[in-house]
Formats: C-alpha cells, structure tokens, sequence
C-alpha cells in the first residue's frame, strides 16, 4: 500500500455476502467478466456524458476503451476501463457497500434459500452481484482507479470482511479503474488468453466501446 493507507470494514450485509461468493462452488464462474465488462461499460458511458457536456476532456491515449491482460505465469488476469474512475471517498462508497436493489434483491433472495448450495448457485447466476463477483474466483482483488482532479487511490481486499484504501502515485493511466485480479489455483483458467477471448466473445454484444485483450481487438463494434 502506499501513503496514508486505511483498514476499513466491509458493511455488514456486504461482508455476508463476500463469504457467500468466496466459498460458493458455483459452477458458472465466468459471470464475473460479464459483471466486471458491464461495470466497465457503464464507467465509458458516464464518462463519454461528461465529455460531450464539456465536463471533462478526452484523454490523451487511446480514448474510450477496454482493456483485459491475462497472465497465466502469475494466475492474474486484469481488466481496466478508461472511464470516469474514482476517488478515494467514491471507493470506498461504491466497493465497500451494496448500493444496487437488485444486491438486496439478491440478499433478500439468499437468506430465503435456507444455505442449499444449488439454490445459492443458481441465485449467484442470475445476479452476478456486480464487483462482489470477482471473489468468486479471487485470492485477492486489487483495484486502482484515477478521477478527474483526484489523486490515485490503490483498494486491495481478499474479500474476507476488511480492505485497505490509500492514495496511489505513479499510475499508468490518466483517468480510469484498473481490477488486478490474483486467481485462486481452481480457477486458473481465466488466466489464459484463449479461454478468456471466448468469453468475451460471448458476453461483448452489449458493449459499444473497443475491447483489447493482450493488445489485440476482442470485439466486433
């Protein structure tokens, strides 16, 4: 971590559900690109509004685009987004709480399924839970994220009940949420480049913005 680093702890019905995703044997494990690409689709569009109401200026890179490098050698696969990033407080807020319905709904729909692991799985499934899925295959989740006019911020968590926040300098990237994802040995998979190109394949069609994977074109716009 770097300066001024913080240990914080998760919201109580967050932390629940973290040790339900982290311990789930949901079979599906691949929901969580698709949650990780929507959230990257949605911080693209945010930005691509500020832009066009003159709130912000484009960055001086390559534009409004996804990024995902796979790293099988270290069983990492990391995915970043050139859009309207965050804050330290904005981390905090929007990955250590629940803020969606449909996460309640989730949680509402969790506690009426009695702990059976089918049903939990087939409740994960059709949530994703957003963020929270990425436990699915994690040892540990590190995010660094960049907002217009704010410092760097470095959020690490395992995912057992506290992460750590703190400024970050030095990024490789102007504006935007970078998620560097440690996987654990089972799943492995998602740290390969073929297995993971499939799954773009699969899941990009709602996405209007450029996807590289290891530096190549992912998706057809």
């Amino acid at each position: 971590m770097k300066s001024n680093s913080e240990k914080k702890t998760f919201f109580a019905e967050t932390k629940k559900l973290l040790d339900i995703v982290a311990k789930s044997i949901y079979t599906d494990k691949e929901v969580f690109i698709r949650e990780l690409l929507s959230n990257c689709s949605d911080a693209l569009e945010k930005q691509r509004f500020r832009e066009l109401k003159g709130e912000s200026k484009p960055s001086s890179d390559d534009g409004l685009r996804i990024e995902v490098t796979t790293n099988d050698k270290e069983k990492k696969i990391i995915i970043f987004d050139s859009g309207v990033g965050m804050s330290k407080e904005d981390a905090v807020e929007n990955l250590g709480t629940i803020a969606k319905s449909g996460s309640k709904e989730f949680m509402e729909k969790l506690e009426d399924s009695n702990n059976d692991e089918d049903a939990m799985g087939n409740i994960i499934g059709q949530f994703g839970v957003g963020f929270y899925s990425s436990f699915i295959v994690a040892d540990k989740v590190e995010v660094l994220t960049k907002k217009d006019g704010c410092e760097g911020v470095q959020w690490v968590s395992d995912g057992s009940g506290e992460f750590e926040v703190a400024d970050a300098s030095n990024l490789d990237f102007e504006r935007g949420t970078k998620i560097i994802i440690k996987l654990r040995p089972e799943s492995r998979e998602f740290s390969q480049e073929k297995e993971v190109e499939k799954i773009i394949t699969k899941f990009s069609q709602f996405i209007s913005y450029p996807i590289k994977l290891n530096g190549a074109q992912a998706n057809s716009l």
